[in-house]
């Protein structure tokens, strides 16, 4: 039904001015998560592919990610087939604009989804999202690890790999996401993330000897 709204260009219009791909979030966000599918992420990847065929869409696909496919109140609990699906999604997506994800989403949307739902540990810090009640839901510690995995590749990829290159306010979402974390959590990022922090920080004389000091408001938050 969504797809055939904006087919019809009065109806894209109003799909912005009225916010229609935030609504869809908030109603997907009612459905039982048992109920979703593989065919449902199918089916929202045809979504946004017809949006993205269209190059005055992109405030929509835009939209589409922020409220739907990257709302992972909507997933979290989804069976594992269906969140595998849709990270795989979302990398291809990253992996064909990534310079658009730089811009439009920026790498702090995947540490938040890293901070909030894909945790290891909950940590005494961590804002949770969810009650001690429904951690047994949650996805398996493996599969976890996965998703993980997917989710610190795709904000890799949109820094432009091992060989790109941090901007400073890119570098503060690292540190904030290394400090506030559990330890168990910011293992994973460091060995992804080390060679650009490493890189970055060595422009301004911020290593001593081996270790590496990450900096906030000039007080040490983080060192290998």
């Amino acid at each position: 039904a969504a797809q055939n709204s904006i087919a019809e260009n009065p109806f894209e219009k109003e799909m912005i001015s009225c916010n229609g791909m935030q609504v869809l979030g908030y109603l997907l966000q009612q459905v039982p998560p048992y109920l979703f599918s593989v065919e449902s992420v199918v089916r929202l990847c045809a979504l946004a592919s017809f949006v993205l065929s269209h190059s005055s869409r992109e405030l929509l696909f835009h939209q589409l990610l922020r409220y739907v496919l990257l709302n992972f109140r909507i997933w979290l609990y989804a069976s594992l087939p269906v969140q595998l699906r849709l990270l795989q999604a979302i990398a291809s997506y990253v992996a064909n604009r990534p310079a658009w994800f730089r811009t439009e989403i920026g790498i702090e949307t995947f540490f938040d989804i890293l901070r909030y739902f894909y945790w290891k540990s909950p940590g005494k810090s961590k804002k949770l999202l969810l009650t001690s009640e429904a951690f047994g839901r949650r996805a398996p510690a493996q599969l976890i690890k996965e998703i993980r995995l997917m989710l610190r590749r795709a904000a890799l990829t949109i820094v432009g790999g091992v060989e790109g290159q941090l901007r400073p306010d890119e570098v503060q979402v690292v540190a904030d996401y290394l400090r506030d974390a559990a330890s168990d959590d910011q293992s994973d990022v460091c060995d992804v993330f080390r060679p650009l922090l490493r890189s970055y920080f060595d422009q301004y004389n911020k290593t001593i000897g081996n270790s590496l000091w990450v900096y906030k408001d000039d007080e040490v938050v983080h060192q290998w």
